[in-house]
């Protein structure tokens, strides 16, 4: 890994957002967890400053929208929390943001300002990754649309 690898805190994130996956409450964005939807539990984002700080580049559909958060806000994270059977809390997971650039995949163009945010330890279940999702979707939520789904 070089130091080009390595998600800065500073860094802006860009994540693609499908219409559905929205809200306006009193005028204001409220992104829905499932903006941040992935089957790997690892959602991805787009670095901007790896891709010309240009939100478009992170559209994967036409109609999408962009939203943007930074690297520190999310592993600033605290909330996503693995409880025990008993409902109690047993286990904090630290998120992260981690380089993953796609070149040469077979079904994926190459984007190399992909990164996945990332859970330590892996979530047990879907109802963990929910939590994150939430927190992903609020953040995101605060800084409004880059570029308004259509």
């Amino acid at each position: 890994m070089t130091i080009e690898d390595k998600v800065k805190d500073e860094e802006i994130l860009y994540r693609s957002v499908a219409k559905e996956c929205f809200t306006l409450v009193d005028g204001n964005l409220k992104l829905t967890s499932t903006a941040f939807n992935d089957p790997a539990q690892n959602p991805s984002v787009d670095r901007a400053k790896l891709c010309g700080f240009n939100p478009a580049h992170a559209k994967k559909k036409p109609a999408h929208g962009v939203v943007s958060l930074t690297a520190l806000s999310v592993r600033q994270i605290a909330d996503v929390i693995q409880n025990d059977e008993h409902g109690q809390p047993e286990s904090a997971h630290e998120i992260d943001v981690m380089s993953d650039p796609i070149k040469n995949h077979l079904t994926l163009p190459d984007n190399p300002a992909h990164a996945l945010i990332i859970a330590h330890p892996d979530f047990a279940n879907d109802k963990v990754f929910k939590k994150l999702k939430k927190s992903l979707a609020r953040i995101a939520s605060q800084g409004g649309w880059l570029i308004e789904p259509t």
